[in-house]
């Protein structure tokens, strides 16, 4: 009997990690709806990059160059995603906004650095500097999509520079593993780049199932 209990304290307690949330103090949490001002962040990410993702597109009015790096906490295996946007070296115009999804049923704890991240990215970059009548950043209402503006309020032009002008490292920290997600840079258009975020709430329940069978299992060798 006492066998069997510990079979399904451990499924508990994996299904109690899967739910719990690394708290940042530097960063923002962002509700599905929510907007913020983003903080700066030097704190370094925690274990290796888990996966990367580099590429760059254009639709003919914007081009834009994307890094992507995922990192994977080695005990809880949550997802934090780090994310650097280079405009076109031959753009006379700014970038104004960066979208990152999809985060559906995802806490989202969003910030900047202007590290190398070890050395992962270009060091400075443009910061998030708001826009009207969001903030630094925002979250869809559905939840599924995190952005970062450039704008200036007031004015029509981000500040992202053209001429090869990087920005600052896009940071969102998770409560979940990581899968394929999207990136988009806007200007006028938008171009779009496979990247990483978190996966379908289904494939979590999925997850969750297979946790339930592992339970299952071990109670029968009982």
């Amino acid at each position: 009997m006492m066998k069997s209990i510990k079979g399904w304290a451990t499924v508990a307690l994996l299904a109690g990690v899967a739910m719990a949330y690394p708290a940042t103090a530097q960063a923002v949490v962002i509700a599905p709806g929510g907007s913020a001002l983003l903080t700066a962040d030097v704190v370094g990410p925690v274990g290796a990059p888990a996966d990367s993702a580099s590429s760059c597109d254009t639709d003919g009015l914007v081009t834009a160059c994307i890094q992507a790096y995922v990192f994977t906490d080695p005990i809880t295996g949550f997802a934090d995603f780090y994310y650097q946007v280079q405009n076109n070296s031959a753009a006379d115009h700014p970038l104004t906004r960066v979208t990152h999804a999809s985060f559906d049923g995802a806490i989202t704890d969003v910030y900047y650095r202007t590290d190398t991240v070890g050395g992962l990215f270009v060091a400075g970059g443009t910061q998030p500097s708001g826009a009207f009548p969001n903030q630094d950043a925002n979250r869809s209402v559905d939840g599924t999509t995190v952005g970062f503006n450039f704008f200036v309020p007031g004015t029509l032009n981000g500040t992202l520079p053209g001429g090869g002008g990087y920005s600052a490292v896009m940071v969102i920290k998770t409560n979940r593993p990581y899968g394929p997600g999207t990136s988009q840079a806007l200007d006028g258009g938008a171009v779009s780049f496979a990247t990483f975020a978190v996966p379908e709430p289904t494939s979590l329940g999925l997850l969750g199932l297979a946790f339930l069978g592992a339970g299952l299992r071990a109670r029968r060798r009982q």
